[in-house]
């Protein structure tokens, strides 16, 4: 083995002229290990972003699903908004869409005060999304007087 001294890059460090087969065996596996590391991230990655998109598109599906139902209990009469109705409004509406991990559920309470008025609460959900809590407030509206 032969040592030179003459400077690399302008640097006076001593190095060592022999043959480097050993070293390529030993750098092919470094770059193996950073390439597999590199690849593990990505696939992590991806997989992290399918997931979101996912998730994404359910909570589009479970809002838009959900304000249709609350459209369709506005409309109702006053005193034709009840509990079994707004389940089979619910259950009519899971039909269209199709959605097999879709659920609602519908809770009217009535409110005791001068004037009268019922709370609708709307709560739904899709898969493994967050659930989705709605609320409606339907008074009792007057009918207009003839003159």
């Amino acid at each position: 083995m032969k040592l030179s001294t003459r400077p690399i890059y302008g640097s006076s460090k001593i190095r060592f002229t022999h043959n480097r087969r050993g070293f390529l065996l030993v750098d092919a596996f470094a770059g193996a290990g950073l390439a597999v590391i590199a690849l593990s991230m990505m696939a992590w990655v991806l997989s992290a972003d399918v997931k979101i998109r996912k998730a994404q598109e359910q909570r589009m599906i479970l809002l838009q699903a959900s304000q249709n139902l609350v459209e369709r209990l506005e409309t109702l009469p006053f005193d034709a908004l009840d509990q079994k109705t707004a389940d089979s409004v619910a259950s009519g509406l899971l039909s269209v869409t199709q959605w097999p991990d879709l659920h609602f559920k519908v809770t009217i309470s009535k409110e005791s005060a001068t004037q009268q008025f019922k709370r609708v609460q709307v709560t739904g959900q899709v898969g493994s999304s967050d659930t989705l809590i709605i609320k409606l407030w339907r008074d009792r509206y007057q009918p207009a007087k003839k003159s």
